[in-house]
């Protein structure tokens, strides 16, 4: 074995991976792999190294045993173990780990609806962010700074979260299949969820002082009102084409959103049947969501977390939404008004159209039925455009807060009414999150910041 202190020559080697001690430029253990790339330990003390006392000193038996391990490690993940055939002992890419990825996911789509449309989303996110980056990476060089580059892309905070999560399943798989080893993780210390420090931005907290205030939500309200109602005078007195539009539910969808905390989706797939279709007073009964695909088209899905769900209304929004309903149920009659989109794009569109699978269990029908369908979904990209801006800048809305803000408002609305004392499981169940933790942690977390403003005020 050579010399501890300033000898060059590796004290280890095998498969391409070479295990150094420290010397005097470099005082500490450095592990080489295969591909050039180094993990080296900490700082160590090059003349203690040098002298007999050296074998004995606890750190230095504690960074031998850690390069022992290292070099172990890479080694054996050089040698292929555990894998079945020997081409793929070759220097791996992204690319193949990919590829394994999707292959897994379509051996599932036969299994239902919900595994088919997750390995159409996670083909679409590979195909359109992460490939066109790290297609031809190669594993063992894939780090953080790549996965930065993948999520710094123009896309909203909903894409870059799923983009994210995405990556997430892939170093998860590489571990999995023992491609990578376990002590290297390219998303380490990424965070990818809505607004996320990797996008230079603030993590998807809105601190209380920076939600929309009741005032600021009813103005947007108003305002949106005002623009809906221009915007179908406009249509209606066109010379040449008129067009007669549906946009009676500027107020109302707004105030939907900031007194009953649905999320954007949710909000334009409201039909009469989620306000009249059960006895519960002041609630919303959620079935679906509206979703883009990368193709353009819009597409009813089932809600995160793939369960109905109740929702909470404002004591003063409610009779508006049964008056709404009420109207469509008699202007579609039963058999077509339930399904009646409470917010179309222009004006009703009733068809029958098959039912997706989930759909045909929810109305409890045989699989492949026939069934009535709004076909009139929205388009939110337009409706960003043409409505919310125009009518944000008119009520003065802040910049930094978006038509899905209103779900922020409604938590820090409905928290200190929720039960006395405020009971976030409640709060939770409503905005349709997983658990009261993810509640908290988007809508309440505060900041050091804030502890610091709060701390100046403190007296006994």
């Amino acid at each position: 074995m050579a010399g501890r202190g300033t000898s060059g020559k590796a004290l280890r080697s095998d498969r391409g991976v070479r295990l150094y001690a420290s010397t005097p430029a470099k005082p500490r253990y450095r592990a080489v792999a295969h591909d050039g790339s180094q993990r080296p330990g900490r700082p160590l003390d090059v003349t203690l190294g040098q002298n007999a006392a050296a074998p004995t000193d606890p750190m230095w038996i504690e960074e031998k045993a850690w390069a022992d391990e290292y070099f172990d490690r890479a080694v054996k993940f050089a040698k292929g173990v555990g894998y079945s055939d020997p081409s793929q002992r070759r220097a791996r890419i992204v690319g193949d780990l990919i590829d394994e990825r999707e292959r897994q996911l379509n051996e599932a789509v036969d299994r239902g609806e919900r595994e088919r449309r997750t390995f159409e989303k996670a083909e679409s996110l590979h195909r359109l962010h992460v490939r066109p980056i790290l297609q031809a990476v190669p594993l063992l060089e894939w780090d953080g700074d790549h996965c930065r580059t993948v999520l710094q892309a123009k896309v909203g905070d909903a894409r870059r979260t799923d983009i994210g999560a995405a990556m997430r399943a892939l170093v998860t798989l590489a571990h999995k299949q023992r491609w990578l080893p376990d002590d290297r993780d390219p998303m380490e210390d990424i965070e990818y969820w809505a607004k996320a420090r990797v996008a230079g931005e603030a993590a998807s907290t809105v601190p209380a002082k920076y939600r929309p205030s009741t005032d600021q939500v009813k103005a947007l309200a108003e305002a949106m009102g005002e623009r809906c109602r221009a915007v179908q005078a406009h249509f209606a007195g066109r010379p040449n084409v008129p067009v007669v539009v549906d946009r009676a539910w500027g107020e109302l969808i707004c105030n939907v959103g900031s007194f009953s905390g649905l999320r954007v989706g949710e909000r334009f797939a409201l039909t009469a049947e989620s306000v009249l279709g059960h006895d519960r007073p002041q609630q919303l009964h959620l079935f679906h969501t509206i979703e883009g695909s990368d193709s353009g088209e819009l597409r009813y899905k089932g809600l995160k977390g793939r369960q109905e769900r109740y929702t909470v209304v404002a004591e003063d929004v409610w009779p508006a939404l049964v008056a709404r309903a009420e109207a469509l149920l008699a202007r579609f009659g039963p058999e077509q008004g339930p399904y009646a989109l409470l917010f179309p794009a222009r004006d009703h569109v009733m068809a029958k159209v098959r039912l997706a699978d989930e759909e045909a269990a929810r109305r409890g029908v045989p699989v492949g039925s026939v069934g009535w369908r709004d076909l009139e979904v929205w388009n939110r990209s337009e409706f960003t455009r043409s409505i919310f801006k125009k009518a944000a800048a008119v009520a003065g809305w802040p910049s930094h807060l978006t038509f899905n803000h209103l779900r922020h408002h409604f938590a820090g609305w409905f928290f200190p009414r929720s039960g006395n004392p405020p009971d976030i499981s409640l709060v939770s169940m409503c905005m349709g999150h997983q658990s009261p933790q993810v509640t908290w942690n988007t809508y309440f977390r505060t900041t050091e910041a804030a502890i610091g403003e709060a701390a100046q005020g403190l007296r006994t």
